[in-house]
């Protein structure tokens, strides 16, 4: 269902970091330009390139053609980029903001905001057993922390679950920021 080939990542994104994209519904071509690639993932149900930009704050998604699709904007530092194994949400990590942000793959539109209560990340994202995984904290000190999109928060329940990793006195943790992946042939592992 989800594909992150650097192939067809590669092929979307041109040398000079700008993304030429033809606007949906007319014959002209419109140029959108990433300035500051943030996060690029493909989803495979939707026929979908994402691609986030982190000095405009915006996140732009083309389908397999490179026709811009849909954009988002306001998402300051928009970062790493996960999709949900059914393909129909995007995740997003806003490190500035300290929240991850949930988006409808097909429209790019807000579905929901996950505050993340630390001062460092969140970085890093990856999707797998049905939580958002993500990376956060200092160099010294990286941990993991996911977010549960089953949750309901009005019931009183936190959505956002923040782990230190490994357990404090239990040895050496991650360090920094740590990179996450997910295999589609793998489903529910999370590579960190």
């Amino acid at each position: 269902m989800r594909s992150t080939s650097a192939a067809t990542a590669l092929a979307v994104m041109f040398s000079s970091v700008a993304l030429g994209v033809a606007a949906a519904g007319t014959a002209s071509a419109a140029s959108a330009v990433v300035t500051s690639p943030g996060g690029l993932v493909v989803d495979d149900a939707l026929r979908r390139v994402f691609v986030s930009d982190q000095a405009d704050g915006q996140i732009l998604a083309t389908d397999y053609n490179g026709t811009l699709v849909a954009q988002a904007t306001g998402l300051d530092n928009a970062g790493d980029l996960a999709v949900s194994d059914d393909g129909a949400t995007l995740y997003a990590a806003l490190p500035t903001s300290h929240e991850i942000v949930a988006l409808n793959a097909a429209d790019l539109q807000v579905k929901a905001r996950y505050p993340v209560a630390t001062g460092t990340g969140p970085r890093h994202v990856a999707f797998a057993g049905g939580k958002v995984w993500f990376s956060y904290g200092d160099q010294w000190d990286g941990d993991l922390g996911s977010v549960d999109p089953a949750v309901d928060p009005t019931t009183g329940a936190d959505p956002v679950a923040l782990t230190q990793l490994p357990t404090e006195g239990t040895g050496s943790g991650l360090w920094g920021q740590a990179l996450l992946d997910t295999d589609p042939l793998r489903p529910g592992l999370l590579a960190v």
